[in-house]
């Protein structure tokens, strides 16, 4: 049918950039995580006058799974018995 997702990484949808969200779009990832912590940071050390140290954002980014081994969306629909079975649903009723 050509309906293909192509491979998912962690900077998606900005090319060069790192996104906060994981695949499904809805959690933040490991550099998410690492940003949310950092705000979250920011504002306990103004309201309350500590000095809690920020996380290395660019640690989690670089430990980030989406970032070392990008997720191959294409090749698992094509070569899984799942992917197989998406497709056959997509063929069938799309």
């Amino acid at each position: 049918s050509g309906w293909s997702p192509g491979v998912a990484r962690a900077h998606w949808p900005l090319s060069g950039k790192p996104g906060i969200f994981g695949l499904d779009g809805v959690h933040p990832n490991r550099y998410g995580h690492a940003v949310l912590a950092n705000e979250l940071i920011k504002s306990i050390n103004a309201k309350y006058g500590v000095n809690i140290p920020s996380v290395s954002e660019y640690s989690a980014w670089y430990y980030d799974t989406l970032n070392r081994s990008p997720v191959d969306l294409k090749g698992f629909l094509s070569d899984s018995i799942i992917g197989q079975i998406i497709q056959f649903v997509i063929d069938t009723f799309l």
